[in-house]
């Protein structure tokens, strides 16, 4: 016990006991002063066993949930020249990412993301994904509700430059709800809104003692850029002896209103370990409502700096504008 608490207890003692007021043999005021006393100090101690176990179980409840949380993200910047006309550089995007698991049937997770606009600047942070997951007991199913991206294109590449079909195949949505199951490499996932937006996907993957593989099928009835027409997209990933291929194609079911084509996209790249980073190499096609085509093409090399640090280059040449190199930094945590 301190000496200031104990100096309290001895103030409150003398002030509160009529023993120290009052009348009587000197003997008996010591015996109701030290009796009051070792009174308070009982009072004081268990006091302090309250707020003790109070600490405690808030230590247990904080640690746990910090012991099921985990914070990851990204930083990306870059700079670009364009037929010589060089950039002062920018941020492109910021993401943090909070996955919770708060037991074991049920996670959450948040992600707050920012990104660069046309003109090089930091949108304002917004929420990405809010969704909670509930597993389905004895089951492989999950079931996710909130904001997230429905499970449509699988949108992967390993150029710097996204692929042509994130601008159709990107769907996400504020609210909405998503049934998952797989079992022995096979998935199936059925998406949808409240709005009327609906997807679904279909996807094998595997590997062998010489190979990694997987390939999807996925369907929407609204794309990104259109509420009057669905599309559908095909892909397959595959990595043997170093090298690695992703390739998508995406097709409206419809022609938009107005227009003479049903539009559509298509992507591949193929990477392989080259020295001590990795070296890539891509195509892009799409062609708009009009019948207009624009394609990309481009290479490439990723450069690790350490653990979750990477820095690309990468050469692009498309039909709808200049050359342009584009340096950039990765940070990953």
């Amino acid at each position: 016990m301190s000496y200031a608490r104990l100096g309290l207890i001895i103030s409150a003692a003398l002030l509160s006991s009529p023993a120290v007021f009052a009348g009587g043999d000197p003997d008996d005021r010591l015996a109701a002063l030290e009796k009051r006393l070792a009174y308070l100090e009982q009072r004081v101690k268990s006091q302090d066993a309250v707020i003790a176990q109070k600490d405690e179980a808030l230590s247990k409840l904080t640690g746990s949930a910090l012991g099921r949380t985990e914070l990851s993200g990204v930083i990306e910047m870059s700079t670009a020249d364009t037929q010589g006309a060089g950039t002062a550089g920018q941020v492109d995007k910021v993401e943090l990412t909070l996955s919770t698991e708060i037991n074991k049937n049920i996670s959450s997770e948040i992600v707050l993301l920012s990104e660069a606009d046309g003109a090089g600047d930091l949108s304002d942070v917004a929420i990405d994904t809010a969704a909670v997951t509930f597993a389905i007991p004895d089951t492989e199913a999950t079931i996710t509700t909130g904001k997230f991206g429905h499970s449509f294109a699988s949108l992967e590449s390993v150029m710097v430059t996204d692929p042509l079909t994130k601008t159709e195949g990107d769907v996400s949505s504020n609210m909405g709800v998503e049934l998952a199951t797989g079992l022995n490499g096979f998935g199936i996932t059925l998406a949808g809104t409240a709005d009327g937006q609906a997807a679904a996907t279909a996807g094998f993957g595997g590997e062998t003692a010489d190979m990694e593989y997987s390939f999807n099928v996925g369907y929407t009835n609204e794309l990104a850029n259109s509420t009057t027409v669905g599309g559908f997209t095909v892909g397959a990933t595959v990595a043997m002896a170093g090298i690695s291929m992703n390739a998508e194609y995406l097709e409206a079911d419809d022609k938009v209103s107005g227009d003479t084509h049903e539009i559509n996209a298509s992507h591949i790249d193929f990477s392989a370990d080259m020295g001590p980073g990795t070296a890539f190499i891509g195509y892009g096609e799409t062609r708009n409502g009009s019948g207009a085509t624009t394609d990309k093409a481009g290479v490439g090399y990723h450069y690790g700096l350490g653990d979750g640090v990477t820095l690309s280059y990468e050469h692009l040449e498309a039909t709808d504008n200049n050359d342009v190199d584009t340096l950039k930094l990765a940070v990953e945590f």
